[in-house]
C-alpha cells in the first residue's frame, strides 16, 4: 500500500475553578465548571462549559437592580467568552431573561439572601495561545450590575487560572513506514510476511509523557487494482505487536506513552484471502488510524 492517512483524535474530560475578580467589594466565583475537552495547545479555539457561578456578597445593591451577563470578545487579552448562545440555565434569584438576573429570591420575591447562585452555560474563545500561556491569571469581562436607583453599572469580570485549565500537547504521529504487501503471483495471498516481501506499517505517537493512548484501527478495508478490469481485494488488518480488542468495526489497543513523550512503535500488518485469476495488477488503498487519550 502506498498512502496511509491518519486521524488524530484528542478525548478528555475535565473539571476546572474559576473565580471572579474582586473590583471594589464585589466578589463572585465559580464552584464548579464542566467542559466537554480540555484545550489543546496552539489549536484549540472553542471551549464549551457549564459552570455554578456565585456571587457572595450583594448586600450593597438593591432589590431593584440587575445582574447582566454581557461578555464582549473584545474585552480580554487572548480568552474571553463568546457572547454567542451564553445561557443561564438556573438561578435562586428571579430570572428577567435567559441573560439577566434580578436580585429577587425565586421564591419569596424579596431580595436574596446569601448570595445569587446561577449556572451558566457558554463558550470560552481562545483568540491568542501566546498572551493566554504569558501569565497564569487571565481576567475576563462577564458582564455589569445595575444600579436601578442613579442608574450606574459595575462592571463583572471573571479571573481564570490557566494552571486549571489544564491544557494538554496534541498528540504528533510520525509514519515511519508504510505498509507493503508484498508481490505475488494470481493464487496466492498478499501479506506483511516476509515470505511474500511485505512489511507493516510502523508509527510513532509523541504525546502527554505518562500517559496512555487508545489506537484504533479499521478491521478490513479494500485495495483497488490500476488494471480496469480486475477485481477489488479485501485485506484484514492486525497489529503486529498485540493482537488488541475488538470494539464493532475496529480494533484498539493500549500504548503506554513513556516519560520521554515517545510511545512504542505501532506496527500495524495485513493479509488478504487467497486471490483468483481476476485478481491481477498493482493494488494501492488507504485506511485511517484514530489515535486518541485513553
Amino acid at each position: 500500500m502506498k498512502r496511509f492517512s491518519i486521524l488524530i483524535a484528542l478525548i478528555f474530560i475535565s473539571v476546572f475553578k474559576l473565580s471572579l475578580a474582586n473590583y471594589g467589594e464585589t466578589r463572585a466565583y465559580i464552584k464548579k465548571i464542566y467542559v466537554g475537552e480540555n484545550p489543546i495547545k496552539n489549536q484549540s479555539t472553542r471551549i464549551p462549559f457549564e459552570a455554578e457561578v456565585v456571587l457572595d456578597d450583594v448586600s450593597k445593591y438593591n432589590l431593584d437592580d440587575y445582574i447582566y451577563i454581557a461578555p464582549k470578545e473584545q474585552y480580554g487579552e487572548g480568552l474571553v467568552i463568546s457572547p454567542q448562545g451564553i445561557n443561564i440555565n438556573w438561578s435562586n434569584t428571579q430570572k428577567k431573561s435567559n441573560t439577566v438576573l434580578t436580585l429577587r429570591d425565586i421564591n419569596t420575591s424579596r431580595k436574596v439572601r446569601g448570595g445569587v447562585y446561577f449556572t451558566l452555560k457558554g463558550k470560552m474563545i481562545v483568540t491568542d495561545w501566546d498572551k493566554i500561556l504569558l501569565a497564569e491569571k487571565k481576567v475576563i469581562f462577564l458582564g455589569y450590575i445595575q444600579n436601578i436607583k442613579d442608574n450606574s453599572y459595575e462592571s463583572l469580570w471573571l479571573e481564570v487560572d490557566i494552571n486549571d485549565l489544564k491544557v494538554i500537547s496534541s498528540i504528533k504521529v510520525n509514519v515511519l513506514q508504510h505498509m507493503h504487501l508484498g508481490n505475488v503471483i494470481s493464487g496466492e495471498a498478499l501479506s506483511t510476511e516476509k515470505t511474500s516481501g511485505g512489511y507493516p506499517a510502523i508509527l510513532e505517537a509523541i504525546a502527554l509523557p505518562n500517559s496512555l493512548i487508545k489506537v484504533s484501527i479499521p478491521r478490513q478495508i479494500k485495495i483497488r487494482s490500476n488494471k480496469f478490469q480486475a477485481s477489488d481485494l479485501e485485506v484484514n488488518l492486525f497489529y503486529v505487536n498485540g493482537k488488541g480488542t475488538l470494539r464493532g468495526k475496529n480494533i484498539e489497543q493500549i500504548f503506554w506513552v513513556d516519560c520521554c513523550g515517545s510511545s512504542p512503535i505501532i506496527s500495524i500488518g495485513g493479509e488478504t484471502a487467497m486471490t483468483t485469476k481476476n485478481h491481477y495488477g498493482k493494488y494501492k488503498g488507504e485506511f485511517t488510524v484514530r489515535i486518541e487519550y485513553q
